[in-house]
């Protein structure tokens, strides 16, 4: 019972997490003027409603993923809050992540079948491939828990973000094919 209970609250503050997320993401989305830093008058509603202290807090995680502009919010060495409100603004990947259409691209997305030999090949890759233990316990775990289409869905979702990898791996199909 006590692991059920855990795993309902730990599930509330993901839940939590991720809707304030969202809601500082929107604040500073603005279609209109892309990329632009909001208001002191926005930027005051939304400490009203998480407080300066969590806002900081959500911001700098959004800033170390790169939703949201450099400098944004930052703490002084008394853990105060401070914010930049020239710097309060999405970049290009928070913009784009802001404007996906999410549902489309859910009904627009493709299935992966993996045969087994494949799921075998995967596991052989990832035990042999230059990683610390640590990520390859993880990437092994998450093919047990979610299945091999999972990372491989992953691996291609992380190649079509990463332009150079991905003209380079494209080449190499094309020379197989015309060969």
């Amino acid at each position: 019972m006590p692991t059920t209970t855990h795993k309902k609250g730990m599930k509330r503050v993901m839940t939590a997490l991720k809707e304030r997320h969202l809601m500082i993401i929107r604040a500073l989305n603005n279609p209109d003027r892309p990329m632009q830093p909001i208001t002191r008058e926005q930027l005051n509603a939304l400490a009203d409603k998480l407080g300066l202290e969590q806002l900081a807090a959500d911001t700098s995680y959004l800033i170390k993923i790169g939703l949201i502009e450099p400098n944004a919010a930052s703490f002084s060495i008394d853990r105060q809050p401070f914010f930049n409100i020239g710097c309060m603004a999405l970049t290009a990947k928070g913009f784009d992540y802001a404007n996906t259409d999410t549902i489309g691209s859910e009904l627009n997305a493709v299935t992966i079948k993996i045969h087994k030999n494949t799921l075998e090949q995967l596991e052989t890759i990832i035990n042999n491939v230059n990683l610390p233990q640590s990520e390859k316990k993880t990437l092994l775990k998450l093919i047990k828990e979610k299945g091999a289409e999972s990372v491989v869905g992953k691996c291609v979702d992380t190649l079509f973000a990463n332009a150079g990898a991905i003209t380079q791996i494209l080449s190499e199909l094309a020379k197989s094919i015309s060969s």
